[in-house]
């Protein structure tokens, strides 16, 4: 992907989630609560999952949408991720709206200043050997992902999230 494409799937994705995270209460009730958990069946037999709290699933993302993009240029590294999501943990809805508006100028000020040339090299990443473009993709999907969870969340919560993207 060039820097022209990830900018536009990168700039109405940042907006987006800025926008669902203005419409989160600043004390929702499964902040750090999960909604749901329960047993389900899967082919290696019984598992217990539960949803990720809200509160830890606006901090993932806060982190995802900066910290992570950084480790895929080779600008961050995984143990500065899990030091910025530990701090984020405990995070109010306020605060990680301010953590997130604080990110998003930067995340775009790093695609904006990128080389298409740079994104086309292939690279030994965390995800396996991709190019600048392809990590900045994948990227954006885990957010995106995860932006639909928190949206879901939301909803159950009470809250009308907004356009998805």
């Amino acid at each position: 992907m060039t820097r022209d494409d990830l900018l536009g799937v990168w700039e109405p994705l940042l907006a987006n989630l800025e926008n669902l995270f203005k419409v989160i209460p600043d004390e929702p009730a499964n902040l750090r609560e999960p909604l749901w958990q329960g047993t389900f069946e899967t082919a290696d037999g019984p598992k217990d999952e539960a949803a990720m709290p809200m509160g830890q699933l606006m901090a993932h993302l806060v982190v995802a949408c900066h910290e992570v993009p950084l480790v895929l240029c080779g600008q961050g590294s995984f143990d500065q991720v899990r030091e910025v999501s530990t701090a984020l943990a405990t995070a109010t809805v306020p605060e990680l709206r301010a953590a997130l508006a604080e990110r998003v100028p930067k995340t775009i000020a790093l695609l904006q200043a990128a080389d298409d040339a740079d994104l086309a090299v292939e690279r030994d990443l965390p995800l396996g050997r991709l190019t600048g473009g392809q990590a900045w993709g994948r990227a954006a999907l885990h957010v995106m992902h995860h932006k639909g969870q928190l949206s879901v969340l939301a909803r159950i919560a009470g809250v009308r999230p907004g356009r998805f993207i």
